[in-house]
């Protein structure tokens, strides 16, 4: 049976009973009750022993809500009239509470959905959506029609008006919990940002270093095959250097025959890249006196000297 899935909630107001489930809260009373409503079934002036508020889906666009709520009520086995309402909020969440004074009994029992959350001057503009608050008051006494009717309004400006206090308690906190999250993204993208700055930095310096090793590396390349040209200039010079030297009186030769022929062979061998070669590693005044001896050379050999 459908009905087993309610939760009977205590009773305050002798012969009526209120139960909730995930389905709907229902209102069941032992003698006829008379109802002032706005309900989508049975609602105005109506006498009936059964209220319920039925749940639908978030977002419920029935064609024919009314004929939905009674093919409802016939699966809880209401063969006679009933109020019934609507909603998408929680049934199984309702809230109820029973307060006396002055002999009076008064239930309350009320759905509230907060999907939407909208007030007029707290939040922005919003698309109407459907939403509902639905309350269910019940009271042991009997009020004529206009009291009835005044008690009515006031009840639902004052549930609603409980409702959006609520509201605008959730929203100023949804508020601050916004700014906060603000403040948190502000933080985390100032964090990201010197990241990267320090990034970009990071990757600067290794490009810079990069660069001085490689023009370093070049360097170091020049640097050898200057250093390998000038110890082959000096590997090329040493003959001339002893012959120089022993022309000089700086060591002896076997003869002048041999030193002239030393030298003039040693001028003939060379080719003018080596010749560029010896200048490099020369002083301007070992190179002055280099070309001297090589003018001189030719016609010591030509005067058979």
């Amino acid at each position: 049976m459908l009905w087993s899935a309610f939760e009977p909630l205590s009773s305050v107001i002798s012969g009526v009973t209120v139960e909730v489930g995930p389905e709907a809260v229902w209102v069941r009373s032992i003698e006829p009750l008379s109802v002032l409503s706005s309900a989508v079934v049975g609602g105005g002036l109506a006498s009936t022993r059964h209220i319920v508020n039925m749940h639908v889906d978030l977002g419920y666009r029935g064609d024919r809500p009314a004929d939905d709520l009674r093919a409802f009520a016939r699966r809880l086995g209401i063969g006679e009239p009933f109020v019934g309402l609507m909603t998408a909020a929680w049934t199984h969440e309702a809230a109820t509470v029973s307060e006396k004074a002055d002999g009076v009994t008064v239930t309350a029992v009320a759905t509230v959905g907060l999907g939407t959350l909208v007030a007029a001057g707290v939040t922005p503009p919003a698309p109407w959506r459907p939403s509902t608050i639905n309350t269910v008051v019940i009271l042991d006494a009997r009020l004529e029609p206009g009291e009835a009717e005044r008690r009515h309004l006031e009840a639902i400006y004052k549930a609603r008006l409980a409702v959006v206090e609520d509201l605008r308690g959730v929203i100023e906190e949804q508020r601050k919990e916004m700014e906060r999250a603000q403040r948190r993204i502000g933080e985390l993208e100032l964090r990201i940002s010197e990241m990267h700055q320090k990034e970009a930095e990071t990757v600067k310096a290794f490009e810079a270093l990069t660069t001085a090793a490689h023009e370093r590396a070049l360097e170091l390349g020049d640097f050898e095959r200057s250093q390998a040209r000038k110890d082959r200039a000096l590997e090329e010079l040493t003959p001339l250097a002893r012959s120089v030297a022993a022309r000089f009186g700086l060591a002896k030769a076997e003869g002048p025959a041999d030193l002239v022929d030393a030298l003039v062979a040693f001028k003939r061998s060379l080719r003018p890249e080596q010749m560029a070669s010896i200048g490099q590693v020369l002083s301007p005044e070992q190179g002055a006196t280099l070309i001297n001896l090589f003018d001189v050379l030719p016609k010591v050999n030509g005067g058979g000297e």
